[in-house]
C-alpha cells in the first residue's frame, strides 16, 4: 500500500518501510485525493536485495537511498532538484546552506533561527527545489 506525501508540490506515492524513512517523511503526509506526480515504485524485497549486495549498509539506509535516489531523479521532470544543504525561509525569501557533511549547516541555520525568531526551517538536510 502507497502512502501520498507532497513534496516541493507535488504528489508522491511511497510505501516507507522502515522507521527512518517513516520518520522522514512524517511532516509531509498528505491525505488530499489528488493525482500522482511521482510514484517510488521498489518494495521491501527491493531493499533486501540491495542490502544483501551492500552488507555495509543496513536495510534502514539501503530504503534511504534508493527512494532518495529514485526520488531525485524523477523531481528533474518537474524542473526540480535535490541539494544537500539546510533551507529555510525569512521574510518572502528562501535561504540555503550547502555544504559537506559536518561543516556546520544545522547549526548555522541554529544561529540564524536564535537570531531572527520568526524564520521558519523548510529543510535540514536535502531540501528539494523546483523552478517556477
Amino acid at each position: 500500500m502507497k502512502f501520498m506525501y507532497k513534496i516541493a508540490e507535488l504528489s508522491v506515492a511511497i510505501t516507507p518501510y522502515y522507521p527512518k524513512m517513516q520518520k522522514l517523511l512524517k511532516e509531509y503526509e498528505s491525505n488530499k485525493a489528488e493525482k500522482t506526480d511521482i510514484i517510488i515504485p521498489m518494495g521491501k524485497d527491493f531493499y533486501i536485495k540491495k542490502q544483501s549486495e551492500n552488507p555495509h549498509l543496513s536495510i534502514e539506509e539501503c530504503e534511504n537511498i534508493w527512494q532518495s535516489w529514485y526520488f531525485s531523479t524523477a523531481i528533474i521532470k518537474y524542473s526540480g532538484m535535490v541539494l544537500h544543504a539546510s533551507a529555510m525561509k525569512y521574510n518572502s525569501g528562501a535561504y540555503l546552506f550547502s555544504a559537506g557533511s559536518g561543516v556546520g549547516k544545522s547549526t548555522h541555520t541554529t544561529m540564524w533561527k536564535k537570531e531572527f525568531p520568526n524564520i521558519q526551517i523548510i529543510n535540514d538536510d536535502k531540501p528539494a527545489i523546483r523552478q517556477k
